[in-house]
């Protein structure tokens, strides 16, 4: 029966560049099945015209067409169903493109927030022993949060942090910053052991916002400084923010926001940490 056929397993393998695995997986999930198997050696024999369809396959996986995919094209059934698998495969590119630029957005963001921090520290602080303190409009912004009267630790921040991460996993959402912290008691002399202390991830504002743990930061004017080190070490540069605001006649409009730029996510070096402590006013 053999010379009715054309090529063994291993001769096609070397003909399409194809493992011998992938051939009889193809085989398995009867997407390529061979013509004939040697019912005494069970060897596996494919056809000449079976050359056709494996070129038809190795272009659908040019286009990362799925395999059930592919399969459907091999059916031939009918123009209609060949155009509608293109349209959809279109717009699964389409939907990857924007997952790979909002990605791609993200990391430009943190680039943007790391030169600019490390501009005003390394390029004034640092130098001059002093604080730089802007004023400023910001936009509004779409976070992801998590509000609790909470004992304030790394520990406690960090499974904040993991539940806001498997809301934005779940739903689809895209980070489009670093985390912050809003505190609701006062910044200096807060109960570290039971504080109110909401915990915000910054999102790209999706299609339906209105899940219960989606919220707006208003815009507005708000004054910020940046701080280095850890919470303690932070508090000197808030007191610097706040007689600022004194002197030049701010008024204080809403709670406290910590940005943590560069945090022990990133660096073990806990005189590295990097915060901007804003601070939302009116004049």
């Amino acid at each position: 029966m053999k010379q009715d056929y054309f090529y063994s397993i291993g001769e096609l393998s070397k003909i399409t560049q194809l493992p011998i695995k992938t051939l009889r997986y193809y085989d398995q999930i009867e997407l390529l099945k061979p013509e004939y198997i040697d019912p005494d050696t069970h060897f596996r024999y494919y056809s000449n015209n079976q050359l056709f369809i494996i070129s038809i396959i190795k272009e659908l996986k040019l286009f990362e067409f799925s395999l059930n995919q592919i399969k459907e094209f091999l059916k031939r059934e009918n123009l209609k169903k060949i155009i509608t698998l293109y349209k959809e495969k279109k717009n699964e590119i389409i939907s990857q493109i924007d997952h790979l630029n909002k990605i791609k957005s993200r990391i430009e963001n943190r680039f943007e927030h790391f030169e600019s921090f490390f501009d005003i520290y390394e390029n004034f602080q640092a130098k001059d022993n002093k604080y730089y303190i802007e004023v400023k409009n910001l936009k509004e912004r779409t976070v992801v949060f998590q509000r609790k009267t909470t004992p304030f630790n790394l520990e406690e921040f960090s499974l904040r942090c993991i539940e806001l991460h498997n809301l934005i996993e779940k739903y689809n959402l895209y980070i489009n910053g670093p985390f912050m912290a809003i505190f609701h008691d006062d910044y200096i002399n807060f109960d570290s052991h039971n504080a109110d202390i909401e915990t915000c991830g910054p999102i790209y504002t999706p299609e339906d916002s209105q899940f219960p743990f989606i919220r707006k930061i208003e815009s507005g004017l708000y004054a910020s400084i940046v701080a280095k080190g850890e919470h303690e070490n932070s508090k000197e540069a808030y007191l610097k923010l706040r007689e600022y605001l004194k002197e030049n006649n701010y008024t204080i409009s809403g709670p406290t926001i910590k940005i943590y730029i560069l945090n022990a996510k990133l660096i073990n070096s806990t005189q590295s940490f990097t915060s901007e402590i804003q601070i939302p006013v009116s004049k």
